[in-house]
């Protein structure tokens, strides 16, 4: 992460996430994140109580690699990862991009809130 974003390359993700916040997501966020925006990238949240999901947001995980190449990513009812597809449909990598921008204008960057959160690198 490091060595990519020292020659110009831009990382961030924004991750909505419920209060309260459960175990897991304490313990993913404090044991990526806090390394990771060492690193250099710009990892930001979305706080919000339970289950009030953004409005303006799917419930849609996703990367999206220099606002071109998009890949879904699945989930099995249990939060575990079960498979990615690269998607070419160009509509809908113009409407992921598009949530990006979006997720990333409401969202508050990770050092900003993640004592309020008290979260902290195991």
């Amino acid at each position: 992460m490091r060595a990519a974003v020292s020659v110009g390359k831009r990382m961030h993700r924004v991750h909505v996430v419920a209060e309260p916040l459960s175990d897991y997501v304490r313990f993913e966020c404090g044991w990526a994140y806090e390394h990771t925006v060492k690193a250099g990238e710009d990892v930001r949240l979305i706080v919000v109580p339970g289950d009030d999901w953004p409005v303006a947001l799917p419930h849609y995980d996703y990367w999206l690699f220099d606002s071109a190449r998009l890949v879904a990513m699945y989930y099995d009812e249990g939060g575990r990862f079960v498979s990615g597809e690269l998607i070419s449909e160009p509509e809908q990598i113009v409407q992921a991009n598009l949530w990006r921008d979006a997720a990333v204008s409401a969202s508050v960057p990770y050092r900003t809130i993640a004592d309020q959160l008290q979260i902290h690198a195991p």
